[in-house]
Order: C-alpha cells, then sequence, then structure tokens
C-alpha cells in the first residue's frame, strides 16, 4: 500500500482491514493513480478510470475519493451503481503478476 487515507489507517493491515469490514470502502490498484509519466493529461496506465491528484511517484497519505461504480458482474442488478470511498492506493507493479487482476478491491457484501 502506497497511498492511504489516515483516518482509514496508516498500513497495509490497517487499510485492508478496514475494508474487509466494511463495504462502503475500497482500495485501487496503481494502474488507477497518475504515474506522472509520458502521456497526455490523464496519465493512468491505461485505465479507463483513474484517481487524479494521487501521484505514483509521491507515495503517502492522501484524502479518501468518493466513487460511483457499477458493481462487478454476478453482485448487483444491470444498471445498479454503488458509492465507495477509496482510502487506498497500491504500488503499480503489486498486482502485477496476479493473473485477473481488478481495478477496484471492495468487500462485495
Amino acid at each position: 500500500m502506497t497511498h492511504y487515507d489516515p483516518e482509514y489507517g496508516s498500513t497495509s493491515e490497517e487499510i485492508w482491514a478496514r475494508v474487509a469490514s466494511n463495504p462502503t470502502l475500497a482500495v485501487v490498484n496503481g494502474n488507477m493513480i497518475e504515474t506522472g509519466g509520458f502521456g497526455d493529461d490523464d496519465d493512468f496506465e491505461g485505465s479507463s478510470l483513474g484517481i487524479k491528484g494521487v501521484v505514483a511517484s509521491e507515495p503517502g497519505e492522501f484524502e479518501g475519493v468518493d466513487i460511483t461504480i457499477r458493481p462487478p458482474i454476478g453482485q448487483g442488478g444491470v444498471g445498479r451503481s454503488v458509492s465507495r470511498k477509496v482510502i487506498g492506493g497500491l504500488d503499480q507493479f503489486a498486482d502485477l503478476y496476479d493473473f485477473g487482476s481488478a481495478d477496484i478491491y471492495m468487500n462485495p457484501a
């Protein structure tokens, strides 16, 4: 966990525990964090959704970000949306070798 909202914790263990116990919270992978690299203004490594103002090269604290998304297939009806607060961001290489990686990690409850 390279980025975190200190209101919810300051270690990976604390952030993951909060997400596991609260279905309104989420963690995003490194592809959703600005890389500050080459490319256009929306430099999010190919992700269609990104968290602006949280930059990969500047790890540490950030204020949680509210998002509204469609739940994953099998976790909600068609056309339904859910609100989540992003409280953590992973290193851009954290799920590099995870087969079937996700952009958003959340409690499906």
